[in-house]
């Protein structure tokens, strides 16, 4: 049995000094638990999401932090097609990424792997412990309220990482190549990868048997509220519709969740709330903000390294793909919200301008994205229904907008414009399609402009499953096709 070591930084309403800490001991002492043991333990690990360097949570000796921070999310940039490569490490705040592009020009990026593999098993296995210990509570029978809401948050945050560690890790069309999956805090060993199928039905079961809880989310809770996960239930039935685990049911079902709320959210129709969403300096850091207008959950973290985009007085360094900044009308809202013309207005030069922040901002589950997956869906399950949200969406965008060609196209390009820059949003909707891309970059070994593609359907949309942190250790456990160590 591995020994599983849980230290506690805690401050602010968790105690009253900084030096004070909570050691949870190694399963391997016996300890008794009671539900405000473990709620302290879920509520510290909430706030070390949002302030991973001030006040660290650590897991096994390691720090525990939120997996999408700057500089995944700066390796998900240089995956899709939406910035120049050739430019993209040109300046000194994104010349601290300049490893990853080596790596990442030619979507190699076996060290950003590496890194996202570990960060999502380490809070997964956290949250197994917290699960463990809440079973293993001398009173959970007495408070079947903090029960549900310490449980229900573990669980959707358990099942969002193993969500993401599928779409990102698994071959798309390949069902048998999943990823390894343990729930079981006290068996900690190597498992061989679970099947595509097996891995839906396991989180989409735990989701379903989360949203049969009868407590009301509270203040401190981030995840465990319906809202929230109907939006993922909606975000993994639509990417499962075209994989190899797809089910007839899957778009109805992404069209179910997905519809359920466009019904009380609005598509962003104004530059402003843009900026409400994705401008720091509205969002404290150090914070969750729930419930926000235009996105159920977005996370500004402390952090203490440069973002992509550069700083609070020099930000607009990295220019947009010149496709990309094609497919947008300038009378567009987003135009304005996304890009910064830093030239003259005779000679325009646009740089990104959508995420203008310091500090780490997640935005997740946006009002935007249930719209653009509900008429998706409804392609298979309605189409009248989806032209109509779709239209809806479109024109809050752009008022004098008109449907021309094919509606999956349209959607798929809107999709492409809405979510340029953010998170994995791009580089999964190229995966999805296993489409071929080409790019220009710079050389590794010359430094000259060459050309780097991706074919169709390329084994580079699976990566690759980490040597250090998993091969070597785990014998059960096959490389994605396609990848050589």
């Amino acid at each position: 049995m591995k020994k599983r070591f849980i230290i506690l930084f805690l401050c602010g309403w968790f105690c009253t000094s900084c030096s004070e800490f909570l050691n949870l001991k190694p399963d391997n002492q016996q300890v008794v638990y009671t539900l405000e043991d473990v709620k302290v333990s879920m509520s510290a690990y909430l706030y070390a999401m949002c302030s991973p360097v001030q006040y660290p949570l650590y897991y096994n000796n390691v720090v525990v932090g939120f997996p999408y921070s700057k500089r995944p999310c700066a390796n998900f940039v240089m995956y899709s097609d939406d910035i120049m490569m050739t430019k993209a490490v040109d300046n000194a705040y994104s010349r601290i990424y300049e490893n990853n592009y080596l790596e990442d020009v030619n979507w190699e990026g076996r060290t950003f792997a590496e890194t996202f593999w570990k960060s999502a098993y380490l809070n997964i296995g956290y949250l197994n412990t917290v699960l463990n210990d809440l079973e293993n509570a001398e009173d959970k029978h007495e408070d079947m309220e903090e029960y549900e809401r310490i449980s229900g948050e573990a669980r959707v945050f358990r099942a969002y990482y193993v969500f993401k560690l599928l779409q990102l890790f698994a071959p798309y069309k390949n069902n048998e190549l999943g990823i390894p999956v343990n729930f079981d805090a006290e068996e900690v060993v190597g498992s061989a990868r679970w099947s595509q199928s097996k891995v839906y039905e396991t989180i989409i079961g735990e989701l379903n048997e989360v949203l049969e809880y009868k407590t009301a989310s509270t203040n401190w809770n981030a995840f465990y509220r319906p809202d929230v996960i109907k939006a993922l239930l909606a975000e993994i039935y639509w990417f499962k519709a075209q994989s190899g685990a797809a089910e007839e049911s899957d778009w109805e079902n992404a069209a179910k969740y997905s519809g359920e709320l466009i019904e009380r959210y609005e598509p962003i129709s104004s530059t402003e709330e843009y900026l409400e969403i994705f401008e720091a300096k509205r969002t404290a850091p150090g914070s969750f903000v729930k419930n926000n207008t235009h996105a159920l959950v977005l996370f500004s973290m402390y952090s203490n390294l440069y973002s992509f985009w550069g700083n609070a007085t020099s930000r607009y360094h990295q220019a947009p793909s010149t496709e990309l900044l094609e497919m947008f009308d300038e009378t567009d809202i987003r135009f304005n919200a996304f890009f910064k013309n830093i030239g003259s207005s005779t000679t325009p030069s646009y740089c990104v301008n959508k995420i203008v922040y310091d500090e780490d901002l997640v935005v997740l589950f946006r009002s935007d994205e249930m719209y653009l997956i509900n008429a998706e869906a409804n392609l298979h399950v309605s189409p009248e229904k989806a032209e109509e949200v779709f239209l809806k969406y479109a024109k809050a965008k752009l008022p004098s907008y008109e449907l021309t060609g094919d509606l999956e196209s349209a959607i798929l390009k809107e999709r492409r414009k809405e979510f340029c820059f953010e998170m994995d949003f791009r580089w999964l909707d190229m995966k999805r399609f296993g489409l071929a891309i080409s790019r220009e970059g710079l050389d590794i070994d010359s430094d000259e402009v060459k050309t780097y593609s991706l074919e169709q359907d390329d084994y580079r949309y699976a990566l690759p499953i980490p040597a250090e942190s998993e091969l070597n250790h785990n014998d059960k456990v096959e490389q994605n096709p396609g990848w050589e160590f």
